[in-house]
Parts: structure tokens; C-alpha cells; sequence
């Protein structure tokens, strides 16, 4: 199994890119590095405690709901219509279908595309919470183009790619607590007319019964899935590892942080 590389290099600040603090984090001992082996093992015996399913409404649409009977809240997924590259539009806007039918735009989700160098992917999230009538910024990025990282209350959290069955996992960067999965159905990405693109599990309690914080890991899920998109990964429940060719990507990152400095990713109000 590769691994992927370390990460010595200082992590954004925020969005603005023109003041940011960092500080060092601790370097890990050999011991101590966060492992993700057993991940698939001890996903295996953990129960979801609700399930939300991806659907694919239109090329502009998508919806996630509930299968079977729910009193919870049901999202839309809008997509910007335009293409231009220099829009200030956000790329997505998450939409809260409460009951009644009321709607509201809870979360914009955007690619950054004029971060400085070097160049990697990032995005935002932005939010308004119950606690705040401002909005909230949360920086997302991945520097190896596999590890979407994002910051919450001081720790990271880190959505990666998982096989067995083909999944994201998102879990904080110790490896410790696994959050939630995102887990492709048989078309995945494919999916059209109101097909199921895949199924979203929350996993942990802190996160599961604080509507804020779900729609924080919808938006960063939705970043991430549209991440691996556009780079032509069109992943399914099913794809063989022979499949795949000659996709040489880390399973899990056993090692994200170990020379990293992070006054990163903090979320900004």
C-alpha cells in the first residue's frame, strides 16, 4: 500500500489569503503516526444513525432525502447553470426542505479557483448558523489532490477515499472517530433521472443530532464527490481494483500531518 507524502509546508489561514497565523503542530512519533488500517474493519460494526440518499434529479439538481417514513429535515443540491470560470457565483447552494415545505439556503459551496501558489485544490463552505445571523466561512483544502482537510473547533477532519465498498470516509485526522461515509451505489456517478448517486451515513452522535453540523458534512461530502468528478473518477459500488487500472491512490492516509503547520482551515465568521 502507498503512502501519501508528508506534509511539510505551512496550511492556509482562510480564504484571505493575505493575513493568516500558523503554528506548529507537534511532530508524531513513530508510534503515535494516525493510522486508518482498521478503518473498514470497525466501519464494518458501526450502525449509521440516519442515512440520508444522494439522488441525481437533473444535471442541476440533485436531491437528498430519507427512504421509508422521517420527520427529518430533506435537502436539494442547485448547481450553478453557468460555466464561466470568473463567476462569483457559488458552484452549489445546499437547500433545507423543512416541514411544510419550507425552503431555505443554508449553505454556498464553492471552488476556489485564485488561491495563491502552489497551486491545490480548495473550496468554502459558508453558512449561517442558529448561533449567528453572520455568515461562517469553513476553508476546505487538499494538497496531495486526495485528502479533503477542514477544521472544526481546532481539529481536522478528513474526507478520503475507501474501498470494500467503494466510499468516502470522513474521520478526524487521528484516525480515532469515524463521522460519516458516503457509500457509491451500483451507478454512482452515472446516475440520471432520479437515480441514486449514493447513500450518506452519519456515524458519530456529536454530529448527528446537530443539524448545523450535518449540513457541514453534506456540504463538505458534495465537495468532495464533485472533487473526484471532475477528475474523471466516476466511481460505483463494484469497481474492482483491477477495474481501475493503473490508479495508484492511497486507500487510506495513515500519514497526513507530520510535519505540518495548521493555523489553517479555521473557520471564520
Amino acid at each position: 500500500m502507498s503512502q501519501p507524502p508528508s506534509y511539510d509546508y505551512e496550511l492556509e489561514g482562510s480564504t484571505d489569503h493575505t493575513n493568516h497565523i500558523d503554528e506548529e503542530l507537534p511532530d508524531y512519533e513513530p508510534a503515535n503516526v494516525p493510522g486508518y488500517l482498521d478503518r473498514q474493519a470497525s466501519n464494518a460494526s458501526s450502525r449509521p444513525l440516519f442515512s440520508l440518499h444522494l439522488l441525481q434529479h437533473d444535471s442541476r439538481l440533485q436531491r437528498l432525502v430519507y427512504f421509508g417514513p422521517s420527520n427529518g429535515d430533506t435537502y436539494k443540491v442547485a448547481f450553478r447553470g453557468s460555466m464561466n470560470l470568473f463567476s462569483r457565483k457559488p458552484d452549489m447552494n445546499l437547500i433545507r426542505i423543512s416541514t411544510g415545505s419550507e425552503q431555505t439556503v443554508v449553505a454556498s459551496i464553492s471552488f476556489v479557483k485564485d488561491g495563491p501558489l502552489p497551486y491545490y485544490p480548495r473550496a468554502k463552505v459558508v453558512r449561517k448558523t442558529p448561533e449567528t445571523v453572520n455568515e461562517e466561512t469553513t476553508p476546505m483544502e487538499s494538497r496531495n489532490f486526495e485528502h479533503w482537510c477542514f477544521n472544526i473547533d481546532e481539529i481536522t477532519y478528513v474526507w478520503f477515499v475507501s474501498y470494500d465498498p467503494m466510499s468516502l470516509m470522513l474521520a478526524d485526522r487521528t484516525g480515532t472517530v469515524s463521522v460519516a461515509q458516503f457509500t457509491y451505489s451500483s451507478v454512482g456517478i452515472a446516475a440520471a433521472k432520479g437515480a441514486e448517486i449514493g447513500e450518506l451515513s452519519i456515524l458519530d452522535p456529536q454530529f448527528a443530532f446537530n443539524r448545523d453540523l450535518v449540513e457541514l458534512v453534506i456540504s463538505s461530502c458534495l465537495v468532495a464527490i464533485n472533487h473526484f468528478k471532475n477528475l474523471g473518477r466516476h466511481y460505483r459500488a463494484g469497481k474492482s481494483r483491477a477495474a481501475r487500472g493503473s490508479e495508484t491512490r492511497t486507500d487510506t492516509p495513515s500519514v497526513l500531518f507530520t510535519t505540518a503547520r495548521s493555523n489553517s482551515l479555521q473557520t471564520t465568521g
